[in-house]
């Protein structure tokens, strides 16, 4: 219920309120994943589990999940797509440096809905910092995990990438960080059978030289 009732605060910059608000939200995001990655065989297929630790791990899918689709919200990124205005830069600079560490965290937990609005809110974010984000939404979306085989996440990712190669070409071809972030987004999504990743994999075939 708090995390719900977080938003207006998440979004409040200049107020003492967002840092502790993001600060707060961290806090859980941190147990969560303590939770859910506290014993590798909960997670198993055929795992026999009492209903307290299914509870559990719910509750901490739940609480990361929530927590990535409130600072999505209070992003402005769903509003932007509905045409309203973004936030300030500046404010919009304020919010992303609080909110990135948090929504890393969220994805750790590798829950595809969960990463989807993280991944979601990063893009939104990424033009305050390209190399910021374009190494945070790699580090979201696992090699060997079900997101990037669904049509949502290509049809979110592989736009940003179009883009990148069309705006940041020295980012995504020649740094030592974004090179690399890159490759593995569009090789997972190429690997998951995405069309349009293979063909951009074969267009931009210099990215992976």
């Amino acid at each position: 219920m708090f995390i719900q009732h977080a938003r207006h605060h998440l979004k409040s910059p200049g107020t003492v309120a967002q840092p502790r608000a993001f600060r707060l939200l961290d806090t859980a995001a941190a147990a969560a994943l303590t939770r859910w990655t506290r014993s590798p065989a909960e997670h198993l297929a055929g795992a026999n589990l009492p209903d307290e630790q299914v509870a559990e791990l719910r509750g901490a899918a739940r609480v990361a999940d929530e927590i990535a689709q409130q600072i999505y919200f209070a992003s402005g990124a769903f509003n932007a797509k509905q045409g309203s205005p973004p936030p300030g830069r500046d404010d919009l600079a304020r919010f992303a440096d609080l909110a990135f560490p948090v929504l890393a965290r969220c994805a750790m937990l590798r829950l595809p809905h969960c990463i989807h609005a993280v991944v979601e809110t990063m893009i939104f974010l990424a033009p305050l910092d390209e190399a910021r984000a374009l190494r945070a939404i790699a580090d979201a979306i696992p090699a060997d995990g079900p997101y990037a085989g669904e049509s949502l996440a290509g049809d979110l990712v592989i736009p940003y990438l179009e883009r990148l190669l069309t705006e940041q070409r020295p980012l995504v071809l020649f740094d030592e960080h974004g090179t690399p972030a890159f490759r593995h987004l569009l090789a997972t999504f190429a690997t998951a059978g995405n069309q349009a990743a293979l063909t951009l994999a074969y267009t931009f075939a210099d990215v992976f030289r």
